[in-house]
């Protein structure tokens, strides 16, 4: 009776496994399709912007490079991101 509520047990989490391992292999093939989107998106978003054409427009409404006293520089260590509270 013991052997074969092992087996029955160990034959349920080899199906669990089974199912596990196939929804990652979904999710991660999902994740690549993103990544190839997201790429594409961002190389049609970098060619259609006109750096000439905004610097012209820039100029025109007065706008110019900053000082170097408007400059300001900020290390971060160990961390991804930086949260500003004032100036």
């Amino acid at each position: 009776m013991a052997v074969a509520l092992t087996s029955v047990a160990y034959v349920d989490l080899q199906s669990d496994l089974i199912i596990r391992q196939r929804s990652i292999e979904t999710l991660q093939s999902e994740i690549s399709n993103l990544k190839l989107e997201n790429d594409a998106a961002y190389k049609r978003i970098t060619a259609s912007v006109d750096l000439k054409q905004i610097k012209k427009q820039a100029k025109k409404l007065g706008m110019k490079y900053p000082t170097n006293q408007q400059i300001k520089y900020y290390t971060i260590e160990n961390a991804d991101y930086m949260t500003q509270y004032s100036d």
